[in-house]
């Protein structure tokens, strides 16, 4: 999960950066690592499918 939440870090940067598209990618990385590894029903799981969903 460290990696994840390290792509899910930067990616909020690239968001606040206007970077959308980026952002946008490495949150779905985040997300695809998280929901394997913790499940679809853990919080980091839920905040990262919240942020990928906000710029989406």
């Amino acid at each position: 999960p460290t990696t994840a939440i390290r792509y899910s870090n930067l990616a909020g940067v690239l968001k606040d950066l206007g970077d959308y598209e980026g952002a946008k990618r490495l949150y779905e990385k985040a997300y695809a690592i998280l929901r394997k590894q913790l499940g679809e029903e853990h919080p980091n799981t839920k905040l990262v499918k919240g942020n990928l969903e906000s710029i989406s």
